[in-house]
């Protein structure tokens, strides 16, 4: 292993950073903030399950995209530092986790979708959690 030049280590930390400054946001919000942007307020507003769903189907996208960035920044700073790895073994590897990642990365979507509907009904009470229900039928076939 040899030095590594400067600029090849500083440029992957930084776009490590600036990818956690500009994910935070989505990634970290949790769901009664999500549930409170997609709740217009008033007397006969319920939920908008639409919007939940995008914005936390967004905030999941997020989440494994902002790993697989920093995966691929921290790949970058070890072969700076000189680390070869050149054998078609690790190419399986670097499929393999990547194709199970993805597959965890669906499978977790799909989770979602399908527990979508009651989650939301379970975190409102009386009258507006009964109006949801009757306004956001099961979907058929689920």
């Amino acid at each position: 292993m040899h030095d590594a030049n400067i600029l090849s280590v500083a440029g992957p930390v930084y776009d490590i950073v600036g990818a956690l400054l500009l994910a935070e946001a989505i990634v970290r919000t949790r769901r009664e903030v999500l549930m409170r942007q997609a709740h217009p307020g008033g007397q006969f507003a319920s939920v908008n399950l639409a919007l939940f769903a995008a914005l936390e189907e967004q905030r999941h996208d997020a989440r494994f995209g902002l790993g697989f960035l920093i995966f691929g920044f921290v790949l970058q700073l070890v072969a700076a530092f000189g680390v070869v790895l050149a054998h078609w073994l690790w190419i399986a590897v670097f499929l393999a986790v990547l194709a199970g990642v993805l597959l965890w990365w669906r499978l977790w979507s799909t989770r979602l979708a399908l527990s979508r509907r009651m989650r939301v009904a379970n975190s409102l009470e009386g009258i507006e959690r009964a109006n949801f229900l009757m306004y956001n039928p099961e979907e058929r076939g689920s």
